[in-house]
């Protein structure tokens, strides 16, 4: 903060002091100008007292205006000077009004008269003293104009008692102005000190501010690492409850395999030794379909335990789910739409198409059944370069070159807990006793090297996004 405008503020404040003073020295005017006409209605002509009273009661409205004008509270440093010339300016007229009565309502011969004079004007000079000291330029357009024409009319009068008188008055103008300096240099240092306390409050309170803006910053950064921890933990808990899950399916799946293949062979050997027995054809042929129905699911517990046979081969996820997508949606209810929004520069992934066919399948299906009644499902393809950031919130996935195949329906949607349980074996929210579908195609999106997660809140939709790793690392436009 430089001199200047340190200086300019200080002269602010002392003008908004005075201006706050104002209505007082207003008030004692009117007063004192009622009280002097009444003092002097006996002696002195009536026609030039009410001229002199209308003259005080119309500079009275008019440093009332002024004060309307420039309001205490709201001075700018731009406006102080002009209002502290306007207001001196009316100061002086009203010293000079009130030296008018030394000349032109002074009670020539009346000592009674004179002194009660004196005394008034004496009092409207010390009730200056206080009220005009802060600025003393002030103080002075008031008192000279005041006291002077009295000093003249005493000395022009002549003789030891008004020359005494005279010197008395020109004692007394010395004595206020003395007075009137020395209250000057305190409040002047009152007003500096109270600015500098202003400004060091102000510092102070911003320094406290930036403090206290620093400290939300670092709880509520400690706050995100701490969600981010518990994030992580919770999805590194559902990545380690899948694998043991998924260890414990697989297995199962490879002993019920054992077993099913044993009843399969056992059950064509039946078959071949009994091919003239329609009756016994006929009760063979219905557990020949419920092995056929236990192998694919067996095959969906071997995906999801990732311990399937897979072929994979360079393919193209958008002409992959071009060519599947009118298999897929073949079984869904009518009022259902099924849009895409394929992306024809991806890069091709090395993944088993029968295996992705699963993937899709289980998803859009899934997508269906959360949709009651009309409803519409997007599927996107596109390339993603996946960063440390993205990599470093999602356990499991890599930075690098993906492809993202993404399945977004505008059904009922899910809660947190649901969407950490979906990739469960036998979880659904809908239907008893199925469930595979998602288990299955996490298993598969797993073993392929990629990623699969849930995006969905209630009576938002779901989106379910599936990453794979490119075959080729190169710029993609």
């Amino acid at each position: 903060m430089n001199d200047i405008t340190e200086n300019q503020r200080i002269y602010t404040e002392r003008i908004r002091q005075i201006l706050k003073l104002a209505p007082l020295a207003i008030f004692a005017t009117f007063v004192n100008a009622t009280i002097l006409v009444l003092i002097l209605w006996k002696a002195i002509s009536h026609g030039l007292l009410v001229v002199w009273y209308c003259a005080s009661l119309a500079l009275v409205l008019e440093r009332s205006l002024l004060l309307l004008k420039y309001r205490p509270a709201s001075l700018r440093p731009e406006q102080a000077s002009l209002a502290a010339k306007l207001y001196m300016i009316s100061l002086g007229l009203s010293g000079a009004l009130w030296g008018c009565v030394a000349i032109f309502l002074f009670p020539i011969g009346m000592p009674t008269y004179q002194i009660l004079v004196v005394i008034v004007l004496c009092g409207m000079v010390a009730g200056a003293t206080s009220t005009f000291s802060l600025v003393i330029e002030a103080f002075m357009a008031f008192m000279l104009p005041a006291l002077i024409p009295l000093v003249v009319r005493f000395i022009l009068i002549g003789g030891t008692i008004y020359y005494a008188m005279a010197a008395l008055t020109l004692l007394y103008m010395i004595l206020t102005v003395t007075i009137a300096r020395r209250i000057n240099e305190a409040t002047k240092e009152l007003v500096e000190l109270k600015e500098d306390f202003a400004w060091m409050l102000e510092e102070r309170t911003a320094e406290l501010l930036n403090t206290n803006e620093q400290l939300k910053l670092e709880i509520e950064e400690r706050k995100r690492g701490e969600e981010e921890r518990i994030h992580l933990e919770s999805q590194l808990q559902q990545a380690h409850r899948i694998e043991a899950i998924a260890t414990l399916a697989g297995g199962i799946a490879h002993q019920f395999n054992n077993a099913l293949f044993v009843i399969s062979g056992n059950v064509e050997l039946f078959e071949k030794a009994h091919t003239t027995d329609e009756r016994t054809i006929k009760y063979i042929q219905p557990i020949k379909t419920s092995v056929r129905q236990m192998a694919n699911l067996t095959n969906q517990l071997l995906a999801y335990a990732q311990g399937g046979m897979y072929k994979p081969g360079n393919v193209s996820l958008t002409r992959f789910v071009q060519d599947a997508l009118p298999i897929i949606k073949y079984p869904l209810d009518p009022s259902i739409v099924v849009e895409t929004d394929l992306h024809q520069d991806v890069v091709d992934v090395a993944a088993d198409t029968n295996q992705l066919q699963m993937v899709l399948s289980a998803v859009v299906t899934n997508a269906a059944e959360a949709i009651t009644g009309a409803g519409k499902i997007t599927i996107t393809t596109e390339n993603k370069e996946i960063d440390e950031d993205l990599a470093s919130r999602h356990t499991g996935l890599k930075p690098g070159l993906y492809v993202c195949l993404s399945v977004e329906d505008n059904g009922k949607g899910m809660d947190e807990e649901t969407c950490m349980r979906v990739f469960e074996p036998f979880f659904t929210t809908k239907f008893h006793g199925r469930g595979l579908g998602m288990a299955a195609a996490y298993g598969i999106i797993k073993s392929h090297g990629g990623w699969i997660w849930v995006d969905s809140k209630p009576d938002t939709g779901t989106v379910v996004h599936i990453y794979l790793p490119a075959v080729r690392q190169h710029n993609v436009q």
